[in-house]
C-alpha cells in the first residue's frame, strides 16, 4: 500500500484529503529528528516537510528506495537538493501559488508599518510620549515615490497589481522575464544597479539560490538613498545581514521590514532585536487561515498526485526529472 510520510501533521483540511485517499498509508512523524525521519523514509513513496529548513539529500534518498516525491506545505525549497532529487527520478513540488495572495499582502503591511512608523507611534501613545514625537518622527508619503519590486513571480506580480492604485512608479528587476511582460503590467523593467539607485521602497520577492544569496550587500545598500526602506518576506540570506544591521545604524538607509532572518529565529545577540528602524515579524506571512488551508491541501494533493504520476505544472519544481 502507499506510504504518504509527515513529518509533523498537516492541519485539518491537508489531513482531510489524505483520510479521504483510498489505499494510501500515512505515518505522521511528530518529533522530526535525523532518525525518525529516516526510518519512516524505509518504504515512504511521499513525504510531506512541514518544517521550512530541514536538510534532505542522498542520505535521506539512499533511505528511501520507493520515494516518488518530495513536498513542501510552502514554496521554498533551499535546503533541499533539488538535483539530488532530479538524479533519482523523485519530484518536488512546492504549494505554488497557494502563499502568494497572503504573503503579498503582509509585504504591503510591512512597507506601511516602516513607512508610517507604526510600531514607534503605538509604543508613544502608550508610554504618553506622543506628542513629543508625533512632531520630530515624520512619515514616509507613498504618492509619487519608487517601489522597487525584486522578483516577478507568483508574489511579486500581486505586489505590483495591488500597489498600481498608489500613485507610484513601480519598477521590476527580475532578469528572467521579458520586459515587455512587465511592462504589460504596468512597471518599468529595469537592472538591479540602476533600480537600487532611485528606489524609495525596495521589496524582496526573488527564491534564494547561489545567485541571490548575499544580493543585497554592503556595497548596495551604500547605492540606496538615506530615506529608502527595505521589505524582505523571501528567504534572510538574500540579505547579507551583517551588512543591513551596520547601514540601519549609520542610516545609510531608513528603515527595515523583516519577515525573515538568516537565521530564525533570530539569535537573542541579534543587533536586529535592537534596532529602532526594524519592523520584524516572525516568518508568517503565509500564516492566515485561508492560506494555511489552501497549502496545506495542495501539499496533500502534491504527495498524492506525485506517488501515482505528476504533479501539478504550478507545483514541481524540477519537470526536468520527466525527461532523464
Amino acid at each position: 500500500m502507499p506510504k504518504v510520510v509527515l513529518a509533523r501533521p498537516l492541519v485539518a483540511a491537508g489531513m482531510k484529503v489524505l483520510a479521504a485517499a483510498k489505499d494510501v498509508t500515512v505515518e505522521v512523524v511528530e518529533e522530526v529528528t535525523p532518525a525518525n525521519i529516516l526510518a519512516a523514509l524505509k518504504d515512504a513513496e511521499a513525504i510531506v516537510f512541514r518544517p521550512a529548513n530541514y536538510p534532505f539529500s542522498d542520505p535521506e534518498l539512499d533511505a528511501s528506495p520507493k520515494l516518488k516525491v518530495v513536498c513542501r506545505v510552502g514554496v521554498g525549497y533551499d535546503s533541499i537538493d533539488v538535483p539530488a532529487l532530479t538524479r533519482r527520478g523523485v519530484q518536488m513540488a512546492t504549494v505554488g501559488q497557494a502563499n502568494a495572495t497572503t504573503v503579498a499582502e503582509h509585504a504591503v503591511a510591512l512597507m506601511m508599518g516602516v513607512g508610517r512608523k507604526l510600531v514607534l507611534f503605538d509604543r508613544a501613545m502608550r508610554d504618553g510620549s506622543s506628542y513629543t514625537v508625533r512632531f520630530d518622527e515624520l512619515l514616509l508619503e507613498f504618492a509619487g515615490k519608487t517601489l522597487v519590486v525584486v522578483g516577478f513571480g507568483r508574489i511579486g506580480t500581486r505586489v505590483v497589481r495591488r500597489m498600481m492604485g498608489w500613485d507610484m512608479r513601480i519598477v521590476v528587476v527580475d532578469p528572467l522575464i521579458d520586459p515587455a511582460r512587465i511592462r504589460a503590467a504596468g512597471a518599468e523593467p529595469m537592472e538591479l544597479e540602476a533600480a537600487l539607485n532611485v528606489a524609495d521602497i525596495v521589496t524582496l520577492h526573488c527564491p534564494l539560490s547561489d545567485e541571490t544569496r548575499g544580493l543585497i550587500n554592503e556595497r548596495r545598500l551604500k547605492s540606496m538613498k538615506p530615506s529608502a526602506i527595505l521589505i524582505n518576506t523571501a528567504r534572510g540570506p538574500i540579505i547579507d545581514e551583517t551588512a543591513l544591521i551596520q547601514a540601519l545604524k549609520a542610516k545609510t538607509i531608513a528603515a527595515a521590514g523583516l519577515d525573515v532572518t538568516e537565521i530564525e529565529p533570530p539569535e537573542p545577540g541579534n543587533e536586529l532585536l535592537t534596532l529602532p528602524n526594524v519592523l520584524l515579524t516572525p516568518h508568517n506571512s503565509a500564516q492566515s487561515p485561508e492560506c494555511v488551508d489552501r497549502m496545506n491541501v495542495a501539499a496533500a494533493e502534491n504527495a498524492l498526485q506525485g506517488m501515482v504520476g505528476r504533479v501539478s505544472a504550478d507545483c514541481l519544481v524540477n519537470p526536468e526529472v520527466f525527461s532523464r
